[in-house]
């Protein structure tokens, strides 16, 4: 008896460890999109306090159909929280739409004083066939 539990413990320790190390490996696949080849964000926030973002995104030609951007910006309180910076649109949120198969985003808000803001992106990519790509990317700038 002692010995099938001895066998039995060892096989749990062979599967958990080998389950572990597939879950591992598998962290490092990027996903595969429909509709878009690459995007490039950009965030900096540059004197006298002007957050400026940027999205490049170049998209399948055959299938591309529009691109839509949203971001906001955030601030850094308290050292943990992050608060929605107002840039007087609804919702404190830019959006901008794109017919151009590469194309680029671009705008500045202005940021009140020093810290650590980030820039919450959201690209959705639409194509021909009802697939939306969406990507997403968040971008920390500290601001002294």
């Amino acid at each position: 008896m002692k010995k099938i539990l001895i066998l039995i413990l060892i096989l749990s320790m062979l599967f958990i460890t080998s389950v572990g190390s597939f879950t591992v490996s598998a962290k490092g696949v990027s996903p595969r999109y429909t509709n878009i080849d690459n995007i490039n964000f950009i965030f900096k926030v540059l004197d006298p306090g002007e957050a400026h973002i940027s999205a490049a995104y170049n998209a399948k030609a055959d299938v591309f159909t529009y691109a839509k951007l949203t971001v906001k910006i955030q601030k850094k309180f308290l050292a943990l929280f992050w608060k929605t910076v107002d840039i007087g649109t609804t919702d404190n949120e830019w959006i901008s739409y794109s017919y151009d198969v590469n194309g680029q985003f671009y705008n500045y808000f202005t940021v009140n004083g020093t810290g650590t803001y980030r820039a919450v992106f959201c690209l959705e990519i639409y194509g021909t066939s009802g697939v939306v790509d969406t990507i997403e990317d968040t971008i920390e700038f500290k601001y002294n």
